[in-house]
């Protein structure tokens, strides 16, 4: 009798630590992105930043991106495994069901990885602040490029450079 309580006691203790563990890791991945969000804000109003002496990006750490930036492969595997968890998300069940399968390497076909504010709104060596899970979403392809076109909201909200 003693023995199943002692048993019971400790699955009890153990179920708490595992609860306890995965709360205080959602709270790291949300601290995460509350920091982005808020090093984005301020940085927003930062005139452009060079590289380092050494080549390195002062906000991301990432090699020299001041000509061309490359988007970050880590941060799109995380919105596709984010999305396909959420169940008010745009992806249909054979789509969620390719991500998971894929383990987010891969976008379904048909679907585009798209960026809430776009990254031309910033220069080439400060897009890393916009690279983030946090500003981005799984679409259809379709709704995707109306988007972008004329009439579409992001067109208006974040309209392209007259040259």
């Amino acid at each position: 009798m003693a023995k199943k309580a002692a048993q019971e006691a400790a699955k009890k203790a153990a179920q708490e630590a595992t609860k306890k563990a995965a709360q205080k890791t959602a709270k790291k991945t949300t601290d995460a992105a509350k920091k982005s969000r808020d090093k984005f804000s301020k940085d927003k109003k930062k005139s452009q930043q060079k590289c380092n002496k050494k080549g390195k990006c002062p906000l991301c750490g990432r090699d020299n991106h001041d000509r061309k930036y490359y988007r970050l492969k880590s941060e799109v595997k995380k919105t596709l495994l984010r999305d396909a968890a959420n169940p008010k998300s745009t992806l249909d069940a054979t789509a969620r069901a390719f991500i998971l399968k894929t383990k987010g390497e891969q976008v379904p076909k048909g679907y585009e990885v798209s960026h809430k504010i776009p990254l031309y709104t910033l220069p080439h060596s400060r897009r890393c602040t916009l690279d983030k899970a946090w500003n981005m979403e799984t679409l259809p392809t379709a709704a995707h490029r109306r988007e972008h076109k004329k009439c579409g909201p992001t067109y208006h909200k974040y309209p392209p450079k007259k040259k």
